[in-house]
């Protein structure tokens, strides 16, 4: 071996010893969600006014479906538009607040951060466009009254101010919430009122209870919203709400998990609700089916127990 290989030979041992190396681990897996800096204007703000909201977050994060987990309360005749500039969330919209009202932008499951999907669940930013923010809270769990079990998808939780039993036929609430995949639910931010309370799985995404099949729960009474009130009636004690046998069911079997109490936050009043689907018996058409222009195939709600008939919209003297 010559001199100058030898001189060589412990710079390239060096070198290969280097390259085996192992790469860095990167420590622990990140499990934490985003953390919000800052938002502009302040949360929880009063004397709102602002047309554009900007909550900026500690790291980059993503939108998951935001159109369908953001829920405004009261709800905004259009939908406010969300996007990304950076690690900076921007809502923007277009209606009309109303006057001294407490609004609440909830975002469920929506965001999370842009590298391991952590999500920072139920991010509410809250403002009101008066001189206080209501503080009140309705929250419980939904079930089905039919064998008990959570419904597999959320489920709105609507309230209104006109008490009448007809009222989500009619109008869309005045607040709105959700439940979560465990059946629970808070609809927050609410002031000191008498309520009626419904869930609904709101088939159309109308907030309305306008189609046969949609499954509905409600309380049969009106609910105090109101901590003082509340408590002077409750006391210490837990006051059942009945349940309308609509069903078909013995309502006594699950009129023990109908209740509203005065929980430990004293803000917050905890009420139970059962789900069921309305019978009906209004005969309407669910699809038709046309695999061959000299066939129609008509599908409908209930069994035919009658003939029918069927006429052309068109004119006589056009179907030729």
């Amino acid at each position: 071996m010559s001199v100058k290989y030898i001189y060589y030979l412990p710079l390239i041992l060096f070198c290969w010893s280097c390259a085996q190396q192992g790469s860095p681990s990167g420590g622990a897996r990140d499990e934490d969600p985003p953390v919000v800096l800052e938002s502009d204007p302040p949360n929880y703000s009063t004397r709102f006014e602002a047309k554009r909201i900007e909550v900026t977050f500690d790291e980059y994060i993503v939108l998951d479906n935001v159109n369908q987990q953001l829920i405004v309360s009261p709800p905004m005749e259009e939908q406010p538009e969300v996007k990304l500039k950076k690690k900076t969330m921007i809502i923007e919209y277009t209606d009309t607040l109303k006057s001294n009202t407490t609004y609440t932008f909830n975002f469920g499951n929506a965001i999370k951060d842009l590298h391991e999907g952590n999500k920072l669940q139920n991010f509410e930013y809250v403002f009101s466009t008066g001189d206080i923010l209501d503080s009140m809270s309705v929250r419980g769990s939904l079930k089905y009254a039919e064998n008990l079990e959570v419904p597999d998808e959320a489920i709105s939780i609507m309230l209104y101010t006109d008490l009448r039993d007809s009222v989500p036929l009619l109008d869309i609430p005045l607040y709105v919430g959700r439940s979560n995949d465990s059946g629970v639910f808070s609809v927050n931010n609410l002031r000191p009122d008498m309520y009626k309370v419904f869930a609904l799985k709101d088939g159309n995404n109308n907030l309305l209870f306008d189609l046969p099949t949609e499954e509905i729960a409600f309380l049969d009474t009106s609910l105090i919203v109101n901590a003082d009130l509340t408590r002077q009636l409750l006391g210490d004690s837990i006051v059942s709400l009945s349940i309308p046998d609509t069903t078909g069911a013995d309502s006594s079997a699950f009129a023990s998990d109908s209740i509203a109490e005065l929980g430990p936050d004293l803000n917050a009043i905890y009420i139970d609700l059962m789900l069921f689907t309305e019978a009906s018996d209004i005969q309407y058409m669910t699809d038709y089916i046309r695999e061959d222009r000299r066939k129609l195939e008509l599908v409908f709600a209930l069994p035919l127990s009658d003939t029918f008939s069927i006429r052309s919209l068109q004119a006589a003297d056009e179907s030729a």
